[in-house]
Protein backbone atom coordinates (compact mmCIF):
# COMPACT_ATOMS: atom_id res chain seq x y z
CA UNK A 1 0.00 0.00 0.00
CA UNK A 2 1.34 3.41 -1.14
CA UNK A 3 0.88 6.39 0.61
CA UNK A 4 1.01 10.27 -0.18
CA UNK A 5 3.43 12.29 -1.37
CA UNK A 6 3.26 16.15 -0.02
CA UNK A 7 3.90 19.03 -1.86
CA UNK A 8 5.39 22.40 -0.70
CA UNK A 9 6.63 25.20 -2.60
CA UNK A 10 6.74 29.09 -2.99
CA UNK A 11 3.24 29.47 -4.71
CA UNK A 12 0.08 27.84 -5.81
CA UNK A 13 1.36 27.98 -9.43
CA UNK A 14 4.86 26.43 -8.53
CA UNK A 15 3.01 23.68 -6.30
CA UNK A 16 0.56 22.88 -8.86
CA UNK A 17 3.06 22.60 -11.32
CA UNK A 18 5.24 20.46 -9.18
CA UNK A 19 2.22 18.01 -8.34
CA UNK A 20 1.68 17.45 -11.87
CA UNK A 21 5.38 16.54 -12.57
CA UNK A 22 5.32 14.32 -9.43
CA UNK A 23 2.42 12.65 -10.68
CA UNK A 24 4.05 12.31 -14.09
CA UNK A 25 7.39 10.58 -12.43
CA UNK A 26 5.20 8.40 -9.99
CA UNK A 27 2.40 5.61 -10.68
CA UNK A 28 -1.04 7.68 -10.68
CA UNK A 29 -2.64 5.55 -8.15
CA UNK A 30 -0.55 7.91 -5.38
CA UNK A 31 -2.10 10.24 -3.73
CA UNK A 32 -0.02 13.60 -4.52
CA UNK A 33 -1.28 16.89 -2.30
CA UNK A 34 -0.37 20.64 -3.04
CA UNK A 35 0.00 21.89 0.87
CA UNK A 36 -0.12 25.87 0.14
CA UNK A 37 1.33 26.32 3.76
CA UNK A 38 3.65 27.03 4.77
CA UNK A 39 5.15 28.72 1.68
CA UNK A 40 8.59 27.05 1.50
CA UNK A 41 11.44 29.68 2.60
CA UNK A 42 14.53 28.78 3.19
CA UNK A 43 16.87 30.68 0.88
CA UNK A 44 20.14 32.49 1.68
CA UNK A 45 22.24 32.51 4.98
CA UNK A 46 21.15 35.62 6.23
CA UNK A 47 17.67 34.30 7.67
CA UNK A 48 18.23 31.64 9.88
CA UNK A 49 14.73 32.43 11.64
CA UNK A 50 12.61 32.55 8.46
CA UNK A 51 14.58 29.27 7.78
CA UNK A 52 13.76 27.28 11.22
CA UNK A 53 10.21 28.66 11.51
CA UNK A 54 9.73 27.14 7.97
CA UNK A 55 10.99 23.63 8.46
CA UNK A 56 8.72 23.88 11.99
CA UNK A 57 5.87 25.18 10.22
CA UNK A 58 6.64 22.49 7.74
CA UNK A 59 7.41 19.32 10.39
CA UNK A 60 3.75 20.26 12.13
CA UNK A 61 1.56 19.82 8.81
CA UNK A 62 3.50 16.21 8.49
CA UNK A 63 2.36 15.23 11.37
CA UNK A 64 -0.89 16.32 11.21
CA UNK A 65 -0.79 14.54 7.66
CA UNK A 66 0.65 11.47 9.47
CA UNK A 67 -1.97 11.42 11.90
CA UNK A 68 -4.70 11.55 8.83
CA UNK A 69 -2.82 8.50 6.60
CA UNK A 70 0.55 7.19 5.44
CA UNK A 71 2.75 9.81 4.38
CA UNK A 72 5.50 8.26 1.80
CA UNK A 73 7.58 11.58 1.14
CA UNK A 74 7.99 15.34 1.35
CA UNK A 75 8.84 17.37 -1.77
CA UNK A 76 10.04 20.96 -1.00
CA UNK A 77 10.09 23.23 -4.09
CA UNK A 78 12.34 26.36 -4.50
CA UNK A 79 13.55 28.10 -6.96
CA UNK A 80 17.53 28.92 -6.93
CA UNK A 81 17.21 32.05 -8.87
CA UNK A 82 20.61 31.48 -9.91
CA UNK A 83 22.20 29.68 -12.55
CA UNK A 84 24.05 25.95 -12.02
CA UNK A 85 25.34 24.99 -9.82
CA UNK A 86 23.96 26.93 -6.85
CA UNK A 87 20.70 24.71 -6.94
CA UNK A 88 22.90 21.79 -5.47
CA UNK A 89 23.99 23.33 -2.16
CA UNK A 90 20.08 24.45 -1.66
CA UNK A 91 18.70 21.36 -2.20
CA UNK A 92 20.89 19.86 0.13
CA UNK A 93 20.48 22.48 2.76
CA UNK A 94 16.39 22.05 2.33
CA UNK A 95 16.66 18.28 2.89
CA UNK A 96 19.03 18.30 5.75
CA UNK A 97 16.79 21.00 7.87
CA UNK A 98 13.35 18.55 7.04
CA UNK A 99 15.41 15.42 7.93
CA UNK A 100 16.53 17.04 11.30
CA UNK A 101 12.36 16.75 11.95
CA UNK A 102 12.41 13.04 10.77
CA UNK A 103 10.95 14.14 7.47
CA UNK A 104 12.11 11.57 4.54
CA UNK A 105 12.18 14.78 1.85
CA UNK A 106 13.57 15.62 -1.45
CA UNK A 107 14.14 19.35 -2.75
CA UNK A 108 13.44 20.50 -6.31
CA UNK A 109 15.54 23.69 -6.68
CA UNK A 110 14.99 24.54 -10.05
CA UNK A 111 17.97 26.93 -11.51
CA UNK A 112 17.24 29.06 -12.36
CA UNK A 113 13.84 29.16 -11.74
CA UNK A 114 11.00 26.61 -12.83
CA UNK A 115 10.43 28.61 -15.93
CA UNK A 116 13.91 27.25 -17.04
CA UNK A 117 12.76 23.45 -17.00
CA UNK A 118 9.70 24.22 -19.52
CA UNK A 119 12.56 24.69 -22.33
CA UNK A 120 12.88 20.62 -21.21
CA UNK A 121 9.57 20.33 -23.42
CA UNK A 122 8.64 22.80 -26.05
CA UNK A 123 5.60 20.67 -27.54
CA UNK A 124 4.18 20.85 -24.30
CA UNK A 125 4.58 24.20 -23.82
CA UNK A 126 3.20 25.29 -27.44
CA UNK A 127 -0.25 22.84 -26.30
CA UNK A 128 -0.83 25.81 -23.90
CA UNK A 129 -0.93 28.17 -26.51
CA UNK A 130 -0.25 27.27 -30.17
CA UNK A 131 0.01 29.96 -31.06
CA UNK A 132 3.80 31.11 -29.34
CA UNK A 133 7.21 30.04 -30.94
CA UNK A 134 8.73 26.98 -30.59
CA UNK A 135 11.39 26.99 -27.69
CA UNK A 136 14.76 26.51 -29.62
CA UNK A 137 17.01 24.64 -27.12
CA UNK A 138 17.36 20.96 -27.94
CA UNK A 139 20.29 19.63 -26.33
CA UNK A 140 21.26 22.58 -24.51
CA UNK A 141 21.57 23.30 -21.12
CA UNK A 142 18.56 25.57 -19.42
CA UNK A 143 20.71 25.82 -15.77
CA UNK A 144 22.33 28.59 -17.13
CA UNK A 145 19.74 31.10 -18.13
CA UNK A 146 19.35 34.13 -15.82
CA UNK A 147 16.35 35.31 -15.15
CA UNK A 148 14.28 32.74 -16.95
CA UNK A 149 11.05 33.87 -16.59
CA UNK A 150 11.59 36.76 -17.95
CA UNK A 151 13.85 34.95 -20.95
CA UNK A 152 10.85 32.15 -21.59
CA UNK A 153 8.43 35.00 -22.14
CA UNK A 154 10.21 36.52 -24.47
CA UNK A 155 11.39 33.56 -26.40
CA UNK A 156 8.25 32.75 -26.76
CA UNK A 157 6.94 35.83 -28.18
CA UNK A 158 3.06 36.83 -28.58
CA UNK A 159 2.36 36.07 -32.26
CA UNK A 160 -0.97 37.40 -32.05
CA UNK A 161 -1.67 35.58 -29.06
CA UNK A 162 -1.05 36.36 -24.99
CA UNK A 163 2.41 36.53 -23.21
CA UNK A 164 3.15 33.75 -21.28
CA UNK A 165 2.30 33.68 -17.54
CA UNK A 166 3.46 32.52 -14.23
CA UNK A 167 -0.07 30.42 -14.03
CA UNK A 168 0.82 28.50 -17.32
CA UNK A 169 3.50 26.55 -15.43
CA UNK A 170 0.31 24.10 -14.64
CA UNK A 171 -1.03 23.96 -17.70
CA UNK A 172 2.63 22.95 -19.46
CA UNK A 173 3.12 20.15 -16.38
CA UNK A 174 -0.09 18.58 -17.37
CA UNK A 175 0.64 18.42 -21.01
CA UNK A 176 4.17 16.91 -19.83
CA UNK A 177 2.43 14.10 -17.59
CA UNK A 178 -0.82 13.65 -19.93
CA UNK A 179 2.27 13.23 -23.24
CA UNK A 180 4.53 11.34 -21.14
CA UNK A 181 6.93 13.78 -21.99
CA UNK A 182 9.04 13.51 -18.27
CA UNK A 183 11.75 11.10 -18.68
CA UNK A 184 12.04 12.64 -22.46
CA UNK A 185 13.61 15.96 -21.98
CA UNK A 186 15.01 17.34 -25.20
CA UNK A 187 17.01 19.87 -23.25
CA UNK A 188 19.52 19.23 -20.62
CA UNK A 189 18.74 20.57 -17.00
CA UNK A 190 21.04 19.37 -13.90
CA UNK A 191 18.74 20.70 -11.41
CA UNK A 192 15.82 18.50 -12.76
CA UNK A 193 17.60 15.64 -13.61
CA UNK A 194 18.81 15.71 -9.75
CA UNK A 195 14.95 15.85 -8.66
CA UNK A 196 14.10 13.14 -11.12
CA UNK A 197 16.49 10.72 -9.95
CA UNK A 198 16.32 11.46 -5.92
CA UNK A 199 12.58 10.85 -6.62
CA UNK A 200 13.13 7.71 -8.03
CA UNK A 201 15.65 6.30 -5.72
CA UNK A 202 13.03 8.26 -2.35
CA UNK A 203 10.56 5.70 -3.93
CA UNK A 204 12.32 2.65 -5.30
CA UNK A 205 10.88 0.22 -7.69
CA UNK A 206 7.09 1.78 -7.66
CA UNK A 207 9.00 4.80 -9.94
CA UNK A 208 7.61 4.40 -13.72
CA UNK A 209 11.16 3.85 -15.43
CA UNK A 210 9.26 5.76 -18.69
CA UNK A 211 6.29 6.81 -19.60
Amino acid sequence: MTGAILVFGESDNDRLAMVELVRALVPTTRVVRAMRQPIILMKGTNRPETRRTTVSKVAAVHKAECVRGRVDLVVAHEDADAIEPAHEPHAQAIERALATHGIDAISAVPAFEIDAWWYLWPDAVRRVCSGWKRLKRDGKSVGFIKNAKEQLTADLGTAGKRKYRESDSIGIARAVREQGLANKPVALSNSYDRFRVRLRAALGPSIQQGA
